[in-house]
């Protein structure tokens, strides 16, 4: 009797002094919830300004009050997210750094924090066309796909992106290294879903044929043509191999082999009028090249 009344008296003294605890914790959330209503409400306004201001507000509150709490890391990827938004690169960094090493579970304990790091992916894609920050923004980016999923869904994309930046800059044996990672996430997959791939190995050719490597570009174009007649997609990419391989069969003095392709190439696509009007202009050029090299031979020949 004298143990049970010790453990009731010792059950009641700690809920009294719990209880102040819980309604001040009780208190702290509810204006957690509310300063992240509100920053919520200025990201979707796109009033970033505001919500950079609410989001380090709020961290700062529960930092405070609820140093343990999910919320602090959400609010991070957010405002990782604004500042990218604005181009901020330099002041989202200490905040990618540390979200990227976050324990995986605490991902699992609260599954929107992977969405708000998915969006913060996102933010770092669009920042692409920024020749100080893009390359960076790319590699950040597949970064936090990867860190989200090994498998993420959308991890082709991201070596692709970094591929065409590279692309753009000329940096053809990183571009060649890029798309070729896209590629080796999208083998395997069913024939039906094979369109990205076919595209990804089109490129892929352009890159070899464009860096001075015509045998690796008429290998990569002749089995993209013959993997579009297995999956019947991709069609819209079939002008732009059959040019790709006629160009390399100029480089081969395989002059008639050539312009057999450029015919085959004249054919119009699913692609649209302008795409038709490019490569037209592209095929004619690479035609007129074909005959120029064919006369050089023929005139070296008769010199003989």
């Amino acid at each position: 009797m004298t143990r049970a009344i010790t453990l009731l008296i010792g059950i009641l003294l700690v809920g009294s002094v719990l209880l102040p605890v819980n309604r001040a914790r009780a208190s702290s959330n509810r204006q957690a919830d509310i300063l992240l209503k509100k920053a919520f409400t200025a990201d979707l306004d796109e009033d970033y300004k505001a919500a950079e201001s609410e989001y380090i507000s709020l961290i700062k509150s529960l930092k405070a009050t609820d140093p343990g709490s999910d919320t602090i890391l959400r609010a991070k990827a957010r405002l990782a997210r604004v500042y990218i938004v604005q181009g901020k690169f330099d002041e989202a960094e200490p905040l990618f750094v540390q979200l990227i090493h976050t324990d995986k579970e605490t991902l699992a304990r609260d599954p929107e924090i992977m969405v708000d790091l998915d969006d913060l992916s996102d933010a770092y894609v669009k920042l692409n066309k920024s020749n100080r920050f893009g390359y960076e923004s790319l590699k950040r980016a597949l970064m936090l796909r990867r860190y989200i999923n090994p498998r993420h869904p959308h991890l082709a994309e991201a070596y692709r992106e970094l591929a065409k930046f590279c692309l753009r800059c000329a940096n053809y044996k990183d571009a060649i290294a890029w798309i070729s990672k896209s590629i080796e996430t999208e083998n395997g997959l069913p024939l039906r879903k094979q369109s990205n791939l076919i595209t990804d190995e089109t490129f892929l050719a352009g890159l070899y044929l464009n860096s001075n490597q015509p045998e690796a570009a008429q290998k990569t174009a002749l089995w993209t043509l013959a993997q579009i007649q297995k999956c019947t997609c991709g069609q819209e990419m079939d002008r732009q191999l059959h040019s790709i391989l006629g160009r390399t069969y100029t480089v081969d003095k395989r002059f008639d082999d050539a312009e057999k392709e450029f015919k085959l190439a004249e054919k119009p696509t699913r692609a649209g009028a302008i795409v038709d009007g490019i490569m037209s202009k592209y095929i004619k050029e690479a035609r007129e090249k074909n005959e120029l090299m064919r006369n050089k031979a023929r005139a070296r020949h008769r010199s003989k």
